[in-house]
């Protein structure tokens, strides 16, 4: 039997009992873990969303964090790197029983409508918190989604390892 990990926030988007189209969205500051078959969803804009599984793709999860560091403090913990990201490794490898992990991450965008100087820097940091994080923790990232000047939506398949990434207001369509 698995063990739930204890952090998880998200709504779930498909009706209950449907395996094949289980959808969760992760909010800003939320970590979910689930089995597969499943999916995570979230927008991220200068924000970063970690997603993490373990090779077979029997478990995996996200984290949305909005800035690299901060207090560890439990209602506001999850919207900081430096907590966020180890919560999340901790969980699919607990839930998996599996040392063994595999990270995909999306955002860090300069976004419009932050502050001079302000929108290139929080991107990048959290851009940087989460690779630095991830390598203390021997998590190898296989693909990323990252920087820019536009939003994402991320949606995370956890069986298949699929992270398709949606860039929002580039007028491209996709």
């Amino acid at each position: 039997m698995h063990r739930r990990p204890e952090v998880e926030h998200g709504r779930r988007m498909a009706k209950e009992g449907d395996p094949a189209d289980r959808r969760t969205f992760v909010y800003p500051g939320g970590l979910h873990v689930v089995e597969a078959p499943a999916s995570l969803v979230t927008i991220v804009g200068s924000c970063v969303a970690v997603c993490l599984r373990v090779p077979s793709g029997e478990v995996g999860g996200m984290v949305h964090f909005l800035m690299p560091f901060g207090p560890a403090n439990p209602r506001t913990r999850m919207g900081y790197a430096n907590h966020a990201v180890p919560a999340l490794v901790e969980a699919v490898r607990a839930l998996a029983n599996d040392p063994q992990v595999e990270a995909k991450l999306a955002g860090g965008a300069q976004v419009q409508g932050a502050a001079p100087g302000q929108r290139r820097r929080m991107g990048t940091e959290n851009i940087d918190a989460a690779r630095r994080t991830l390598a203390s923790l021997d998590v190898k990232i296989v693909s990323e989604a990252v920087g820019g000047c536009y939003g994402r939506r991320v949606l995370y398949d956890v069986g298949r390892g699929d992270m398709r990434v949606q860039e929002l207001g580039s007028g491209d369509g996709d």
